[in-house]
């Protein structure tokens, strides 16, 4: 986890959208742990915060240039990088999708906690 102070110093780009902490820990984690373990280039730190139902993201202005640089390169390497990039978040989109249709299915009311956190972090995950 980064320094509080390092996070201090960088400039932000905020963006706000309605939202429930439940339904965005699974984008917040991809930004960080998943993107860069797939694309090899990702974001440092993503800050989210909710006030009322509205989700605030704020995203580090350096991630933001490094990311659209690396594509562009990548892009301008392989003129097929947008697609592999669209077919492979249709793919990882479904599976999300699937698992919450998994979870949809349980029937809560007689369901454990745990059940239900299980299947929530499995479609998160």
């Amino acid at each position: 986890m980064q320094n509080i102070n390092n996070l201090i110093k960088k400039d932000w780009y905020f963006q706000g959208f309605n939202g429930v902490p439940a339904m965005l820990y699974g984008p917040a984690r991809s930004m960080i742990q998943d993107m860069p373990n797939l694309l090899g280039f990702g974001y440092s730190a993503c800050i989210e915060y909710f006030k009322n139902d509205v989700c605030y993201y704020l995203y580090c202005w350096e991630d933001l240039n490094k990311i659209h640089d690396e594509l562009l390169r990548r892009f301008k390497a392989d003129n097929n990088y947008l697609k592999f990039l669209v077919k492979t978040d249709e793919k990882l989109c479904q599976e999300v999708l699937n698992e919450f249709q998994d979870l949809g299915k349980i029937d809560w009311a007689d369901a454990s906690t745990n059940k239900l956190y299980a299947g929530w972090r499995k479609a998160n995950d």
